[in-house]
């Protein structure tokens, strides 16, 4: 996954070849969650020994989703604001981190490109 473009608070995102939409959509679904904190009375549920094997059953794609429509929205999950989403679009994705969260949103998308690189070497080593 590499960055298309940028307008805004909005990324946009693109596959490098071989890689598969839903793969790319966990690794952000991944990155927003292990970066996320609580906020608000999400702290009654927040416990940071959660990890993302532990929740990652709670994420749903949506890859069937025509241009314009979310593949992924996350709001709060496990007690960590997590607030991010994904959209189909034409050529490219854009992927958007709000309710604060906005600043975040190049560290989220550096953290799910390490993920995807490295679970490609590891693939490739096995």
């Amino acid at each position: 996954m590499k960055v298309a473009g940028r307008r805004g608070h909005s990324w946009f995102l693109s596959l490098e070849p071989g890689e598969r939409l839903e793969d790319a959509l966990l690794a952000i679904a991944r990155a927003s969650f292990e970066t996320a904190a609580p906020a608000g009375i999400s702290i009654v549920d927040y416990d940071p020994a959660d990890l993302w094997e532990d929740v990652k059953s709670q994420i749903t794609l949506n890859l069937s989703a025509a241009v314009g429509e979310p593949v992924l929205l996350l709001d709060y999950l496990d007690g960590r604001r997590c607030k991010s989403q994904v959209m189909r679009g034409r050529k490219c994705m854009r992927f958007y981190a709000g309710d604060g969260r906005e600043q975040e949103a190049k560290r989220i998308l550096e953290v799910a490109m390490k993920g995807l690189l490295i679970a490609a070497i590891s693939k490739t080593l096995q």
